[in-house]
Protein backbone atom coordinates (compact mmCIF):
# COMPACT_ATOMS: atom_id res chain seq x y z
CA UNK A 1 0.00 0.00 0.00
CA UNK A 2 3.22 2.37 0.75
CA UNK A 3 3.29 2.85 -3.10
CA UNK A 4 -0.22 3.95 -3.66
CA UNK A 5 0.69 8.06 -3.60
CA UNK A 6 -2.31 8.69 -1.01
CA UNK A 7 -0.97 6.39 1.65
CA UNK A 8 2.20 8.05 2.82
CA UNK A 9 0.09 11.50 2.41
CA UNK A 10 -2.42 10.15 4.78
CA UNK A 11 -0.08 8.21 7.17
CA UNK A 12 2.32 11.59 7.46
CA UNK A 13 -1.04 13.57 8.34
CA UNK A 14 -2.38 10.74 11.30
CA UNK A 15 1.25 12.02 12.81
CA UNK A 16 0.76 15.15 12.77
CA UNK A 17 -2.92 15.41 13.94
CA UNK A 18 -2.09 13.10 16.87
CA UNK A 19 0.58 14.97 17.93
CA UNK A 20 -2.09 18.16 17.79
CA UNK A 21 -4.63 15.63 19.06
CA UNK A 22 -6.83 16.87 16.10
CA UNK A 23 -7.43 12.91 14.13
CA UNK A 24 -10.44 12.79 12.09
CA UNK A 25 -10.30 10.86 8.83
CA UNK A 26 -13.49 9.72 7.32
CA UNK A 27 -12.41 6.87 4.57
CA UNK A 28 -9.89 6.03 1.94
CA UNK A 29 -10.15 3.82 -0.50
CA UNK A 30 -8.05 2.50 -3.47
CA UNK A 31 -8.96 1.87 -7.16
CA UNK A 32 -7.29 -0.56 -8.67
CA UNK A 33 -5.97 -0.31 -12.41
CA UNK A 34 -7.14 3.73 -12.54
CA UNK A 35 -3.79 4.46 -11.23
CA UNK A 36 -2.86 3.52 -14.92
CA UNK A 37 -4.51 6.07 -16.28
CA UNK A 38 -2.47 9.12 -18.08
CA UNK A 39 -2.79 12.46 -16.37
CA UNK A 40 -4.98 14.95 -18.67
CA UNK A 41 -4.50 18.77 -17.40
CA UNK A 42 -7.96 20.91 -16.63
CA UNK A 43 -10.04 17.55 -17.74
CA UNK A 44 -13.45 17.63 -15.63
CA UNK A 45 -13.32 14.38 -13.61
CA UNK A 46 -15.83 13.51 -10.95
CA UNK A 47 -15.45 10.16 -7.90
CA UNK A 48 -18.78 9.00 -6.39
CA UNK A 49 -19.12 6.87 -4.00
CA UNK A 50 -22.63 5.23 -2.68
CA UNK A 51 -23.25 2.11 -0.14
CA UNK A 52 -21.52 -0.61 -2.55
CA UNK A 53 -19.91 0.84 -5.37
CA UNK A 54 -17.41 3.94 -6.54
CA UNK A 55 -17.98 5.28 -9.98
CA UNK A 56 -15.32 7.10 -12.22
CA UNK A 57 -16.51 9.57 -14.87
CA UNK A 58 -14.65 12.26 -16.89
CA UNK A 59 -15.16 15.25 -19.55
CA UNK A 60 -17.65 17.00 -19.98
CA UNK A 61 -18.73 15.34 -22.96
CA UNK A 62 -17.48 11.43 -22.26
CA UNK A 63 -15.18 10.21 -24.72
CA UNK A 64 -15.02 8.19 -28.10
CA UNK A 65 -14.66 4.38 -28.71
CA UNK A 66 -10.93 4.07 -28.91
CA UNK A 67 -9.43 7.05 -27.30
CA UNK A 68 -7.67 6.65 -24.20
CA UNK A 69 -9.13 7.21 -20.53
CA UNK A 70 -7.77 9.68 -18.37
CA UNK A 71 -7.59 11.17 -15.02
CA UNK A 72 -6.85 14.46 -13.52
CA UNK A 73 -4.07 14.41 -10.40
CA UNK A 74 -5.51 17.92 -9.70
CA UNK A 75 -3.89 21.64 -10.56
CA UNK A 76 0.39 20.48 -11.02
CA UNK A 77 3.31 21.89 -12.16
CA UNK A 78 5.74 19.84 -13.81
CA UNK A 79 8.04 20.50 -11.03
CA UNK A 80 5.29 18.15 -8.79
CA UNK A 81 4.36 15.97 -11.64
CA UNK A 82 8.32 15.26 -12.17
CA UNK A 83 9.73 15.28 -8.80
CA UNK A 84 6.36 13.32 -7.60
CA UNK A 85 5.22 10.98 -10.33
CA UNK A 86 7.83 10.91 -12.70
CA UNK A 87 7.03 12.72 -15.73
CA UNK A 88 6.04 16.15 -16.90
CA UNK A 89 4.07 17.78 -19.45
CA UNK A 90 4.37 19.87 -22.75
CA UNK A 91 3.33 23.84 -22.33
CA UNK A 92 1.66 23.00 -18.86
CA UNK A 93 -0.59 25.49 -17.62
CA UNK A 94 0.01 25.25 -14.06
CA UNK A 95 4.18 25.92 -14.34
CA UNK A 96 5.83 27.78 -11.74
CA UNK A 97 9.31 29.28 -11.57
CA UNK A 98 9.96 29.10 -7.34
CA UNK A 99 12.20 31.29 -5.39
CA UNK A 100 12.39 34.92 -6.57
CA UNK A 101 14.20 36.85 -4.27
CA UNK A 102 14.79 40.39 -4.69
CA UNK A 103 16.33 43.13 -2.35
CA UNK A 104 18.22 46.07 -1.46
CA UNK A 105 20.49 47.88 0.60
CA UNK A 106 19.11 49.53 3.94
CA UNK A 107 21.48 52.11 5.54
CA UNK A 108 19.37 54.31 6.64
CA UNK A 109 17.28 53.59 9.41
CA UNK A 110 14.24 56.08 8.75
CA UNK A 111 14.05 54.55 5.31
CA UNK A 112 14.24 51.29 6.12
CA UNK A 113 11.76 50.92 8.94
CA UNK A 114 8.96 52.60 6.58
CA UNK A 115 9.51 50.09 4.14
CA UNK A 116 9.26 47.96 6.55
CA UNK A 117 6.09 49.23 7.86
CA UNK A 118 4.19 48.91 4.59
CA UNK A 119 5.61 45.00 3.63
CA UNK A 120 3.92 43.78 6.63
CA UNK A 121 0.96 45.69 6.48
CA UNK A 122 0.68 44.09 2.99
CA UNK A 123 1.79 40.50 3.99
CA UNK A 124 5.10 40.88 1.69
CA UNK A 125 7.85 38.34 2.82
CA UNK A 126 10.98 39.83 3.71
CA UNK A 127 14.41 39.29 5.56
CA UNK A 128 17.10 41.80 6.36
CA UNK A 129 20.19 40.18 6.49
CA UNK A 130 24.00 41.44 6.75
CA UNK A 131 23.42 43.02 9.85
CA UNK A 132 20.28 44.66 8.67
CA UNK A 133 21.70 46.79 6.29
CA UNK A 134 19.90 44.29 3.40
CA UNK A 135 16.73 43.71 3.24
CA UNK A 136 15.12 41.09 1.03
CA UNK A 137 11.87 40.55 -0.36
CA UNK A 138 10.06 37.09 -0.61
CA UNK A 139 10.78 34.04 -2.30
CA UNK A 140 8.02 34.70 -4.79
CA UNK A 141 6.86 32.34 -7.56
CA UNK A 142 6.36 32.95 -10.96
CA UNK A 143 3.25 31.32 -12.32
CA UNK A 144 0.05 32.07 -14.46
CA UNK A 145 -1.88 34.25 -12.12
CA UNK A 146 -5.36 33.78 -12.18
CA UNK A 147 -8.02 36.35 -14.03
CA UNK A 148 -11.84 36.66 -13.62
CA UNK A 149 -14.07 37.40 -16.49
CA UNK A 150 -17.56 38.54 -17.12
CA UNK A 151 -19.61 37.94 -19.65
CA UNK A 152 -22.91 39.06 -20.70
CA UNK A 153 -25.20 36.22 -21.33
CA UNK A 154 -28.53 38.00 -22.17
CA UNK A 155 -30.62 37.75 -24.51
CA UNK A 156 -31.63 40.31 -27.35
CA UNK A 157 -34.99 39.97 -27.02
CA UNK A 158 -35.35 39.79 -23.51
CA UNK A 159 -34.76 42.86 -21.18
CA UNK A 160 -32.94 41.17 -18.31
CA UNK A 161 -29.67 41.10 -18.41
CA UNK A 162 -27.70 37.83 -17.24
CA UNK A 163 -23.82 38.21 -16.14
CA UNK A 164 -21.51 35.35 -15.85
CA UNK A 165 -18.31 35.03 -13.96
CA UNK A 166 -16.03 32.50 -14.94
CA UNK A 167 -12.03 32.16 -13.79
CA UNK A 168 -9.36 30.86 -15.87
CA UNK A 169 -5.56 31.16 -16.15
CA UNK A 170 -3.94 34.36 -17.70
CA UNK A 171 -2.44 33.89 -21.05
CA UNK A 172 0.09 36.99 -19.80
CA UNK A 173 -0.03 38.07 -16.56
CA UNK A 174 2.68 35.66 -14.74
CA UNK A 175 4.51 37.94 -11.93
CA UNK A 176 2.40 37.69 -8.64
CA UNK A 177 1.05 41.55 -7.60
CA UNK A 178 2.68 41.17 -3.91
CA UNK A 179 6.25 41.15 -5.89
CA UNK A 180 5.18 44.27 -7.44
CA UNK A 181 4.23 45.71 -4.39
CA UNK A 182 7.21 44.81 -2.52
CA UNK A 183 9.48 45.94 -5.48
CA UNK A 184 7.69 49.93 -5.16
CA UNK A 185 8.21 49.44 -1.21
CA UNK A 186 12.02 48.86 -2.08
CA UNK A 187 12.02 51.51 -4.79
CA UNK A 188 11.41 54.21 -1.87
CA UNK A 189 14.27 56.89 -1.70
CA UNK A 190 12.43 58.70 1.62
CA UNK A 191 10.26 57.65 3.95
CA UNK A 192 8.10 60.27 3.25
CA UNK A 193 7.33 59.49 -0.13
CA UNK A 194 5.19 56.68 -1.34
CA UNK A 195 6.56 53.82 -3.01
CA UNK A 196 7.34 54.00 -6.47
CA UNK A 197 8.89 51.58 -8.80
CA UNK A 198 12.00 52.85 -10.19
CA UNK A 199 13.70 51.83 -13.94
CA UNK A 200 16.72 50.44 -11.79
CA UNK A 201 15.00 48.17 -9.79
CA UNK A 202 13.05 46.36 -12.94
CA UNK A 203 16.25 46.46 -14.88
CA UNK A 204 17.74 44.36 -11.74
CA UNK A 205 14.83 42.53 -11.72
CA UNK A 206 15.15 41.21 -15.72
CA UNK A 207 18.56 40.94 -14.92
CA UNK A 208 17.88 38.54 -12.35
CA UNK A 209 15.49 36.44 -14.62
CA UNK A 210 17.85 36.18 -17.99
CA UNK A 211 20.37 34.82 -15.70
CA UNK A 212 18.20 31.88 -14.29
CA UNK A 213 17.29 31.55 -17.65
CA UNK A 214 20.94 30.93 -18.54
CA UNK A 215 21.17 28.34 -16.01
CA UNK A 216 18.35 26.14 -17.38
CA UNK A 217 19.93 26.73 -20.61
CA UNK A 218 23.00 25.88 -19.43
CA UNK A 219 21.48 22.20 -17.38
CA UNK A 220 19.51 21.22 -20.70
CA UNK A 221 22.90 21.88 -23.28
CA UNK A 222 24.93 19.71 -20.30
CA UNK A 223 22.22 16.85 -20.60
CA UNK A 224 22.80 16.24 -16.38
CA UNK A 225 19.59 13.82 -16.47
CA UNK A 226 21.74 10.95 -18.02
CA UNK A 227 19.60 7.71 -18.32
CA UNK A 228 17.02 6.79 -20.90
CA UNK A 229 15.68 8.91 -23.77
CA UNK A 230 11.71 9.44 -21.90
CA UNK A 231 13.74 10.72 -18.55
CA UNK A 232 15.80 13.37 -20.50
CA UNK A 233 12.73 14.39 -22.35
CA UNK A 234 10.69 15.07 -19.34
CA UNK A 235 13.61 16.91 -17.50
CA UNK A 236 13.67 18.88 -20.89
CA UNK A 237 10.09 20.00 -20.97
CA UNK A 238 10.01 20.73 -17.28
CA UNK A 239 13.15 23.49 -18.01
CA UNK A 240 11.46 24.56 -21.37
CA UNK A 241 8.19 25.64 -18.57
CA UNK A 242 9.83 27.58 -16.21
CA UNK A 243 12.23 29.61 -19.36
CA UNK A 244 8.79 29.97 -20.58
CA UNK A 245 7.23 31.57 -17.69
CA UNK A 246 10.87 33.48 -16.92
CA UNK A 247 10.69 35.06 -20.52
CA UNK A 248 6.67 35.67 -19.72
CA UNK A 249 7.87 37.97 -16.67
CA UNK A 250 10.47 39.27 -18.58
CA UNK A 251 8.03 40.95 -21.15
CA UNK A 252 5.73 41.75 -18.30
CA UNK A 253 7.88 43.98 -16.25
CA UNK A 254 9.40 45.54 -19.25
CA UNK A 255 5.80 46.67 -20.45
CA UNK A 256 6.26 48.93 -17.13
CA UNK A 257 8.20 50.88 -18.43
CA UNK A 258 6.87 51.66 -21.55
CA UNK A 259 3.55 52.66 -19.95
Amino acid sequence: LLVVRIIPHLLLSVIIQQQHQLLQIDWVSCYPFFDLCDHQSQLHIVWEAGNEYIRFRFGAKGTKRGQPICNNYGPKGNQELLFTYGFALEKNPFDSVEGIVFGCQCKESRLKDARIRILEDSNVPYQLKENGTVLMMGPFALCRQQETIEEDSSDDKEESHVATTTTKLSAHHVVPDELYHGLSVLGMENADDGPAITPEDIDALVEQFQHRIVKLQGKMEAKDCDGVVWKEEFCKRYRQGEILLLQMAIDEVKSILQE
